[in-house]
């Protein structure tokens, strides 16, 4: 089901977890069935990326930090499958926090009511 953020209706959104499809493009990488978190979404007509992964037309591209590869890639959307959202943390001044997508607006798969960084600023309220 998609989710509409800033890039309209997506079905892989900013901090899920995905899975990387079995094509040609991405045996020859080593990359088929890997799994990693989504770190952002671009136009590449538009941020001028050049290097994505997939055949589709469309001018859009997700990039994924691939657990097994250690880096992150530029795909085509249709080339992943979403596996949930993942787990992420901020660490400031040595403090851990868990963050979610979902939790800072930024995607996820429910709406929030308040900005990313409204919700950014309140995981810190009252912490020292």
């Amino acid at each position: 089901m998609p989710h509409r953020n800033s890039f309209g209706d997506r079905k892989i959104n900013f901090g899920d977890r995905v899975r990387i499809a079995t094509t040609k493009h991405t045996q020859g990488l080593g990359l088929a069935g890997s799994e990693g978190t989504v770190l952002g979404q671009t136009i590449p007509s538009s941020s001028e990326v050049t290097d994505i992964i997939g055949d589709s037309l469309e001018d859009y591209a997700v990039n994924v930090l691939v657990d097994k590869a250690g880096k992150g890639c530029w795909f085509r959307e249709d080339l992943l499958e979403y596996v949930g959202p993942a787990e992420m943390t901020i660490e400031i001044d040595g403090k851990v926090f868990p963050i979610s997508a979902a939790s800072l607006g930024m995607g996820g798969r429910r709406e929030q009511s308040k900005s990313w960084w409204q919700r950014l600023q309140s995981l810190f309220k009252g912490r020292k």
